[in-house]
Formats: C-alpha cells, structure tokens, sequence
C-alpha cells in the first residue's frame, strides 16, 4: 500500500475522528472506504461501470 498525504479541513477531520471512535475503525480504513466509495460513483456515471467491483472479483 501507498502513503497519500493531503489537507483537509478542520471540521471534517474532527468528523472523521469522531466516526473513527465511534466504529473502532481508524481514520486511513474510513478515508479508504471513501475513496472507493467516490470511484464507484464516478465509474458508473463516467464509464458505466464499476472498476472496484471488477478489482475485487478478480
């Protein structure tokens, strides 16, 4: 896996945090699932389909 570093306000870091604690999860996990989260959106509406789908099928 790589290191991605980048800013983020200080409001949706203290979000994250929270929603980090509340499910035992830790912020790169949330920010990972985000991520993928973003890329389904935009395949299906760019491309019309799904790369993570296709990723982890195989």
């Amino acid at each position: 896996m790589r290191v991605v570093t980048f800013k983020m306000d200080d409001y949706l870091l203290e979000k994250l945090d929270r929603i980090a604690r509340r499910t035992g999860k830790s912020r790169s996990e949330l920010l990972r699932e985000g991520v993928e989260l973003v890329i389904e959106k935009y395949d299906r509406s760019l491309f019309g389909k799904s790369t993570v789908e296709a990723i982890r099928i195989g």
